[in-house]
């Protein structure tokens, strides 16, 4: 008996409490906004699809309005699938932003922060990075319907990052 639950209380703490503190929300609205930064909104300047989806494998705190406040955390397994299936294929995870001149010209790093809980709705911190190209961050907000997470609009302020050549860097 004492192996069994030995076993248990192994188990619990390896799968069941990896992350308590996880919106159960979160995997879906991720998703959402997943699909409405990578097929729907471009930083200015960029009118193309990005060549590949490349993005931080962590919540970044950098995103939205780029005050580092958000937490920084590992993606759930959940998460990360809700992710992929949602951008329609493969998705490069990365440890950490490249420099900017080891960024490809149609390649961005899409980070996603901490879904924040409003109420009802979810705001989901958002940071598109081209390198010395262009970047961008900004909050989406979304809120629960019966089919799912529907795109509410931008929340707070928009940030557009400084880009090589233009004096803001």
């Amino acid at each position: 008996m004492r192996r069994v639950v030995v076993v248990f209380v192994v188990a619990l703490s390896l799968f069941g409490c990896a992350a308590p503190d996880v919106d159960p929300a979160s995997a879906r609205v991720l998703a959402a906004a997943a699909i409405r930064v990578v097929h729907n909104d471009r930083p200015p300047g960029v009118h193309a699809s990005f060549d590949e989806v490349v993005m931080l494998d962590h919540t970044d705190p950098l995103a939205g309005d780029g005050d580092g406040a958000g937490p920084e955390r590992p993606w759930t397994r959940d998460e990360r699938r809700s992710i992929e299936t949602a951008v329609g294929g493969d998705v490069t995870w990365i440890p950490a932003r490249p420099d900017v001149e080891a960024l490809p010209v149609g390649e961005a790093v899409f980070s996603l922060g901490e879904p924040v809980v409003d109420g009802d709705d979810r705001l989901v911190p958002v940071l598109v990075w081209c390198g010395e190209r262009c970047g961008i961050a900004y909050t989406y907000r979304f809120t629960p319907q019966v089919h799912g997470w529907e795109y509410a609009g931008l929340e707070g302020r928009v940030v557009e990052l400084p880009r090589a050549g233009t004096g803001a860097d």
